[in-house]
């Protein structure tokens, strides 16, 4: 555990708190996975996916839990792998993103929240899904694209967590410069200016579903950490959406582009059905404030 620095018992870090606010009550009528309505109410459900790419900022680790050697023959955590390559799993993207979007909507978290026959749900789950009913959103894990050379990189261990206060979520922004940083731990990470991609995949969700889900992804606003040692400087990613698969229904229009400007057409559109309430603009707003915004590696 990192110790004082200059006889401070509580050297700064770099979490802060956003609140949650009092949970909306369930109110949304869920939709299966299984079926293609062509609407809810009036408004026409896509399914299909969007391409995202991700640029690592800071470098990334998300642990596979195991050890290998390096080339020195010590010990290294090793990262998540998919068929040998480094991946960030689309588990850790998709939880990173519900919980903005829980954030967003007033929704309550996972564990607080189950669908029993004819119940309904809060928007979080509905869209992601809870116990006993199976969500309308899934990530792809995400794959490097080109070859990546692992770094080794010291990373401190994790420190007792200050809790946020109750009805508020903590996320991680800039390590300030006086904060003390005490690597100890060897492990392998995606080196910053790696550019990832991952497929958002997409069923019977509408258009401000789908605008809200970019939102918590921060895409065009922010950068937020995932993975581990989000405390230790590592893990900032972006979001950027670079391709469009949808079609509304069974037979209703189809829309497929890897234009980027075609694709910037659509986040326009969708971005015309965000209705967002004024707690949810407020913390969207500490967000963008708090967050770095979305470039290159720093």
């Amino acid at each position: 555990m990192n110790g004082p620095r200059n006889g401070r018992r509580n050297p700064p870090r770099n979490h802060f708190s956003v609140k949650r606010g009092k949970p909306v009550a369930a109110t949304t009528k869920p939709i299966y996975h299984d079926r293609l309505p062509q609407q809810r109410g009036a408004v026409a459900l896509r399914s299909g996916d969007l391409g995202l790419h991700i640029t690592v900022r800071f470098p990334v680790h998300v642990g596979s839990g195991n050890f290998v050697l390096d080339t020195k023959g010590k010990a290294v955590k090793d990262v998540a792998r998919l068929r040998g390559e480094p991946v960030i799993p689309g588990s850790s993207i998709k939880g990173c993103c519900r919980q903005v979007y829980e954030l967003l909507t007033g929704s309550p978290q996972a564990k607080e929240e189950q669908h029993g026959k004819g119940s309904a749900l809060s928007p979080a789950a509905a869209l992601f899904g809870c116990l006993g009913y199976q969500g309308r959103v899934s990530f792809d894990d995400a794959v490097p694209i080109g070859k990546v050379v692992l770094e080794p990189k010291k990373i401190s261990t994790a420190y007792p967590p200050k809790n946020s206060p109750a009805g508020s979520y903590k996320f991680y922004g800039d390590l300030p410069r006086e904060a003390s940083q005490r690597g100890r731990i060897a492990a392998f990470v995606i080196p910053a200016g790696t550019v990832l991609e991952t497929r958002l995949r997409l069923r019977n969700v509408s258009d401000a579903e789908i605008n809200d889900l970019l939102l918590s992804l921060g895409v065009g606003r922010f950068s937020f950490r995932i993975g581990g040692a989000k405390y230790d400087a590592l893990g900032m990613v972006s979001f950027a959406v670079f391709s469009l698969r949808l079609h509304q229904g069974l037979i209703g229009p189809r829309e497929s582009s890897e234009s980027p400007a075609d694709v910037a057409a659509f986040l326009v559109r969708l971005a015309k059905t965000s209705d967002l309430s004024s707690r949810a603009s407020k913390a969207l707003c500490k967000l963008e404030n708090e967050l770095p915004p979305p470039r290159g590696p720093v």
